[in-house]
């Protein structure tokens, strides 16, 4: 009985140790193959080996190729299910490709890399278990460290005091650029319910200024007295999101500025040519603001 215990064991332990050598070869042909995929030079080069290097790229990036036990039940099952999770918290796949054009890079992106960095985070410890080596040394952290630094100087807030290259976040500053013209224009239909297919829903019904910017209510009520499925976020320092809705669909405030008018729970209007018609009648409107 003890020699069946003891070669047990043995066996459990070759095959974790053998599990643990394909891994190493595997994540080190991964990683090669991303590095000649995407081409990357110099600098570029050195930040993208030391993620694919410590295999971020597998919970991180999507159609990244597996290990062949991905393909197995239950195990394969965990594995997509802290695929989604990683990628849910972060996105290596856009970071990479903040590499070659840094206008991509998204300063929550960077924020998250130097804090899990910072605070030796990640990779995850069951991860760690089977992925040996797969925690950025040293020389690794501070090449990434020192990347995220000069790629936040790049975006910085102008004239704006107490910005610093090694803080996550940024104050935003006092005043940005404006158009008087366009201010005056997004002020009238702000608060003009013709936006609205009968007119009863302004931008303000659930962006009240004087309570946040929100309605304050579980749920938003659009026309009809239709309940949408969440709460509207606040607009006031919208301008500074990096992308706009709560899930962050929309690129900017003018993408976001499309949806809740044809919205059918929201505001309810049938068709952008319905809206501009509308307008249209108005010769005073006309005269202002359609010249």
């Amino acid at each position: 009985m003890k020699k069946l215990i003891i070669g047990g064991a043995a066996i459990a332990v070759l095959g974790y140790l053998g599990v643990v050598g394909y891994l190493h070869q595997f994540d080190k042909e991964n990683a090669t193959q991303l590095l000649m995929e995407n081409r990357y030079t110099g600098e570029q080069e050195k930040v993208a080996k030391a993620l694919f290097d410590n295999s971020c790229q597998y919970c991180h990036s999507q159609n990244t190729p597996l290990p062949f036990y991905s393909k197995f039940p239950i195990v394969g099952d965990q594995m997509q299910s802290d695929i989604q999770n990683g990628l849910r918290a972060f996105r290596l796949d856009r970071l990479v490709e903040g590499l070659k054009d840094p206008s991509k890079l998204s300063q929550a992106d960077l924020a998250k890399l130097q804090r899990v960095l910072e605070n030796n985070e990640m990779p995850i410890a069951k991860f760690r278990h089977l992925h040996w080596g797969s925690k950025p040394d040293e020389q690794e952290k501070v090449a990434l460290l020192n990347w995220i630094r000069e790629a936040r100087k790049m975006s910085l807030p102008k004239e704006t005091p107490n910005v610093d290259a090694d803080r996550l976040v940024q104050p935003i500053p006092d005043s940005i650029a404006t158009d008087e013209a366009k201010v005056a224009l997004g002020h009238d239909l702000y608060f003009d319910g013709r936006l609205s297919g009968d007119g009863s829903i302004q931008c303000h019904t659930c962006h009240q200024l004087d309570k946040g910017g929100v309605d304050r209510l579980d749920t938003s009520t659009g026309i009809d007295g239709k309940k949408g499925p969440i709460n509207a976020p606040t607009v006031f320092n919208a301008a500074f999101n990096f992308v706009q809705f709560w899930d962050g669909r929309a690129a900017d405030l003018a993408d976001q500025a499309k949806g809740p008018p044809t919205n059918p729970v929201e505001m309810g209007s049938h068709s952008w040519d319905d809206i501009v018609a509308r307008f249209e009648m108005d010769e005073e409107f006309k005269k202002e603001f359609l010249k």
